[in-house]
Formats: C-alpha cells, structure tokens, sequence
C-alpha cells in the first residue's frame, strides 16, 4: 500500500484534533506499529500532538496492561474491543489510573462494553473506524458505540448502492467510499486493483454501512460477511451483538456456513462462563432476533481464536466446528 506522506501527517493531525489530544499526552498503545491503526492513531497522533507513545508490555496480559496504564500514567490508550473485555474482566476496580479517553477500533464496540469501560475507569470509550487504505476515518468522542462518530476534519464518508454506485441516503445502508485530502492511496505493483478501488477521487471500502441524518458514520458489517438465509440477509454482528447482550456470555462470533447450493445457516461460536448452557442461551436469544437469524448451531469454546490485532478468524472456527469429535463434545 502507498500512501502520500504529507496525507498521513494530515490524517494525524485531523484525528489529534477530533480526539483532543495534548501537548504531553501519553498514550499506551496496545497493538503493533506494524498496523496502520497503531501507525496513525498511535505513533503518527501522538508525536503531532508532543507526546509520549507507550508500548504495551509483551507478552500482552491483563495484569501487564493494567500494570503499564498505572506506572506509565497514561492518559489515552489505544486497543481493541476483545482487549478491552478481557480487562475488564480481570481488573476489579481502577485504583491507581488516570485514564481520560480511550479509542476502540478493528471490531464492534458493543454498547454494553462502552457503558461498563466508562463505569469501573471513568474515561470515555471512543469508537474509532479508519482503514488501512487511507487511515483515520471517524471517531465517536461521546462514547455511545451506536455510531463511529463524524468523519475528522478533510474526510468525507458515503454510502453508495452496490450495484449501480449512486450515493443512498442516510437510512438506507451502503458500500462506504472514502476521500481524504492529498493524492489518493494505491496499491503497489497491482494497477488493476487501484483503478478498481478509486472511483472518481473516491475510495471504495468493503464496510456496508449508512452516513445517518447526524453526519455520523454507522459501519454495519462487511461485504462477503453478510450471511444468506434462504434469500433473507442476515447481519453476523446483530447477532454477536444480541448474543453479548445476554447473562454469561463472554465472547461472541456469528459465520455463514454453507448450507446448500446459494443458501446458508448461521452459526454462532461462544465463550461463557461455568454453568452456561447453549440451550439456554437460544431461548434467551429467540427474545430478541427473528427465527431466520436465530443460529443453526450454538458452540460453546474456551476461546476465539485471534489474529494479532484481535479480530477472530472465523476459518479456523468453522473448521474445528465441523470436525465430528468436536461437534459431540462442545453442542
């Protein structure tokens, strides 16, 4: 991926502006500079800003995160909505901090998480949506999870038909396209593909998603994930959603597995706590979503396997899921 350099600092300057970032600011970043999330909201932010950017102690564990946030006394930290969770669950209360916002990105930030974040450590979590294409995109300062807030300063968001690509309105979901300041991104060595992604000075992301009546950006799930039941689309992440929504459930993960020809069923993976049983939580669950959405097979795991940045692999779900000693053992 190349981006012009001058567009980066631009995007980082926008986002110091939009999260409120000050001169000595320390922010402990919990994910790898490698990633354009860390780049831009972490290193690229915080050095505009005239602050100190704190690594995440390694191997990352909730104690050594706590740890890190007390003695560093960090002001902002910068993860994701799995590594949020797993400190709240193991941290029972915020002696010691001085949290004053922290920015969640690269999964759902469930409404529920936001609420409890805001509760035991009395800072603000930020929804943050941004892609590795052309970086920062939005920032919900109110900590509300229902939106990823307004684009920052210079960037403009919206939601286009999927067939022919004309601009839908706010209630209407669509393809987002994305245009920053400066030369557009491309990809290098793949021409092709940059002629594909750039539409008009606009960038073509797979996120489905709407821009509501309130300029706020509302990313809804992405393209390929959707899942097709019978001709019905179904959302995996209204059913994490519900599913997190509910008494002992940890940990969430909803797929589309093939079913037949054009169809599929919706499978959901969880991680609960001792005593949780799957045929509990689908009655619990047939309270809230339509039986086209209600999940196929509930699996019951120890945990989700992850990718360095937090975001399940779904593949490796599905393929453990289907193997006959599995499926006895964990339905």
């Amino acid at each position: 991926m190349r981006r012009e350099w001058a567009a980066a600092l631009g995007n980082a300057g926008a986002f110091v502006y939009a999260a409120g970032y000050r001169s000595g600011v320390r922010v402990l970043c919990t994910t790898p500079l490698h990633h354009s999330y860390a780049l831009g909201c972490g290193l690229l932010a915080t050095l505009w800003a005239g602050g100190r950017l704190i690594l995440a102690p390694a191997p990352l564990t909730p104690a050594g995160w706590l740890a890190a946030m007390r003695a560093e006394r960090a002001d902002i930290v910068q993860s994701v909505p799995f590594l949020y969770r797993c400190l709240l669950e193991a941290a029972s209360d915020s002696a010691g901090t001085s949290l004053r916002r922290c920015i969640a990105a690269g999964e759902a930030l469930a409404p529920d998480l936001a609420r409890r974040w805001r509760d035991r450590f009395g800072a603000t979590l930020c929804n943050h949506y941004g892609t590795t294409e052309t970086g920062m995109v939005s920032l919900d300062v109110a900590g509300t999870a229902e939106s990823t807030g307004p684009p920052l300063p210079g960037v403009a968001v919206r939601a286009v038909d999927a067939e022919g690509g004309q601009p839908v309105g706010p209630v209407r979901s669509g393809l987002l396209q994305i245009r920053c300041p400066g030369r557009p991104p491309s990809y290098c060595g793949q021409p092709g593909l940059t002629r594909d992604r750039l539409r008009g000075g606009w960038f073509a992301t797979d996120d489905i998603g709407r821009v509501d009546a309130a300029c706020r950006v509302v990313v809804e799930s992405r393209r390929g994930r959707i899942i097709n039941v019978a001709g019905n689309k179904v959302d995996p992440r209204e059913v994490e959603l519900a599913l997190l929504s509910l008494p002992g459930v940890r940990e969430a993960a909803a797929v589309g597995r093939q079913r037949d020809a054009g169809t599929e069923e919706v499978w959901a993976f969880l991680v609960a706590t001792p005593g949780t049983r799957a045929d509990q939580v689908r009655r619990s669950l047939a309270a809230s979503l339509s039986s086209t959405k209600l999940p196929r097979r509930l699996v019951m795991v120890d945990e989700l396997p992850r990718t360095a940045t937090g975001k399940v692999r779904l593949g490796v779900l599905l393929a453990s899921a289907e193997r006959p000693d599995e499926e006895e053992r964990r339905e």
